[in-house]
């Protein structure tokens, strides 16, 4: 063990990529299978996957880009139109930003 660390520490890229290319070949088939049972969705800016209340249609994967988690913001008032009042536009707060590789909707 402490052999491999130190060959990290001495040449990380090439230990990194070996370390790659072994586990590559290793789930090749696994990685197959996987991706011919999934689904691919390319989202678009600004599009909305899914919302607090949807039945469950399963998870998300972030595989590049992120996406933005947004909830509308409560600020405690009254909720609908008042009289002599234009109706309130709907505030929107992030409540978390998801990188490549987290899991969402699940």
């Amino acid at each position: 063990r402490e052999s491999v660390q130190k060959l990290f520490e001495l040449c990380p890229r090439v230990m990194c990529l070996r370390l790659l290319h072994l586990l590559a070949a290793r789930t090749a088939s696994w990685l197959h299978r996987m991706d011919a049972a999934l689904d691919w969705l390319p989202v678009e800016g600004g599009q909305c996957l899914y919302r607090i209340g949807d039945s469950p249609v399963g998870f998300f994967i972030v595989l590049s880009g992120r996406l933005v988690a947004m909830e509308e913001k409560h600020d405690g008032r009254r909720k609908g139109p008042q009289p002599g009042r234009p109706a309130a536009r709907t505030q929107w707060q992030v409540s978390d930003v998801l990188q490549r590789g987290r899991l969402c909707g699940e």
